[in-house]
């Protein structure tokens, strides 16, 4: 008697894996997305949440704005790859406070809103 598989055993097999990774390549592909979305989302948050520790650290104010989907700080741009969209400047004070807003970010797909909280600045982030 001869050892091995058949033909018919191969089949099944790789009909078995190829159902498999139809359902687990894309599940995991938009879990990656998921997962650099988000953190390109907190290098944001950290970068706002530094704007307002420096503020107060080198007794200056911070501005940001948005002007044509483009995020800038004190008229110079931050390069970030999102559009982002905001209703009015966010200004970080002096004295550590800050005058809140929220930022909309456009990943492509997904919108995040960065919301800046007055007077302490806190800073949250939510998918809408």
């Amino acid at each position: 008697m001869k050892k091995g598989f058949t033909l018919i055993e191969i089949l099944i097999v790789l009909a078995i894996l190829s159902l498999v990774f139809s359902v687990v390549v894309p599940f995991s592909y938009s879990l990656y997305t998921y997962y650099t979305e988000t953190h390109e989302i907190e290098k944001v948050a950290l970068t706002l949440s530094s704007l307002r520790r420096e503020a107060f650290l080198y007794n200056r104010e911070n501005i940001v704005y948005e002007k044509n989907g483009i995020l800038y700080l004190n008229d110079n741009p931050l390069s970030m790859n999102f559009k982002f969209k905001m209703d009015k400047p966010i200004i970080f004070f002096k004295n550590g406070t800050s005058s809140g807003g929220i930022i909309s970010v456009f990943t492509g797909k997904n919108l995040y809103k960065i919301e800046v909280n007055s007077p302490f600045g806190e800073i949250h982030y939510e998918k809408s």
